[in-house]
């Protein structure tokens, strides 16, 4: 465009606003993750700006999604928000457009919680030996609670393959990261308790990959643990990658201490080791 040309260049300033907005919001959604330093709301909408040690994001969430949200924000909350860029053109200030928001608890949380559930758990002895179950010496068939998607079943899968080929392997395929986690490991492990005795595998392997505390908290919920506590299953809790244990603790392998951990949904699909599930 030429300069010296202003009949051909000036446009309005709505216009370049509305084409400034458009420009930005082309970069695409994304999720980004900081602490709450400033929350206002304003007829059910939210304006809030989220920080971490270099920078800051003004961020605006309308009344129409923050109903939806479960939690109150509060200023030193670790949020992640979904959303993309916008302007707003009356000030032509940059901010993010939220669509979804959860919070993230900070790994001092996650400790604290996870200390006041063993406590609790140990009074009510859950953690006593003489309550543990047997693992079978050779069971005839094995349930996997986990996910159908991750690496750590195949992993399971390979080692049955080349150890204990003949073994049948009964899948309930859950999530095993999210709010949604942990109340389908718990399904998955009563589905499996709630098969007649002739369909009922004689061991649960519960588990998932590696991954920080927070992404292996669903095996620490109440939930999950009381469920496991019930079960009239053997069961073995697996967190692969093995290092891992010692490090990122879960209730669930406080209660058997025996592998490594992976979760899945209601039994549904049975295969042998020699076979892919799919």
């Amino acid at each position: 465009m030429n300069e010296n040309n202003k009949s051909a260049s000036v446009i309005s300033v709505g216009k370049y606003m509305a084409s400034l907005r458009e420009h930005i919001g082309a970069h695409g959604r994304a999720w980004v993750e900081g602490e709450l330093s400033e929350h206002t709301a304003r007829r059910g909408h939210w304006y809030f700006t989220i920080t971490d040690d270099s920078s800051s994001l003004n961020c605006v969430m309308w009344q129409s999604r923050t109903r939806q949200v479960k939690f109150k924000p509060e200023p030193g909350q670790l949020l992640r928000v979904y959303g993309g860029p916008t302007v707003y053109p009356k000030s032509c200030r940059l901010q993010f457009d939220v669509l979804r928001i959860e919070r993230r608890q900070t790994l001092g949380e996650l400790q604290k919680r996870f200390l006041e559930l063993c406590e609790k758990f140990a009074q009510e002895g859950l953690f006593d030996e003489e309550k543990k179950k047997t693992l079978p010496q050779i069971p005839r068939s094995i349930g996997i609670v986990t996910s159908p998607e991750g690496a750590a079943l195949q992993d399971i899968l390979r080692i049955l393959r080349d150890r204990f080929p003949m073994v049948e392997v009964i899948l309930g395929s859950v999530r095993v990261q999210g709010s949604d986690a942990a109340p389908e490991i718990a399904e998955a492990i009563k589905q499996f308790n709630g098969l007649v005795h002739e369909k009922r595998p004689d061991l649960l392997i519960i588990g998932r990959g590696g991954g920080s505390l927070e992404d292996l908290w669903a095996f620490n919920e109440e939930i999950v643990a009381r469920v496991l506590f019930q079960s009239q299953i053997s069961r073995l809790s697996a967190l692969l990658v093995m290092k891992q244990i010692l490090r990122s603790p879960t209730l669930s392998l406080m209660y058997v201490q025996r592998l490594p951990l992976m979760p899945l949904k209601p039994p549904c699909q049975t295969r042998t080791p020699s076979s892919r599930i799919s």
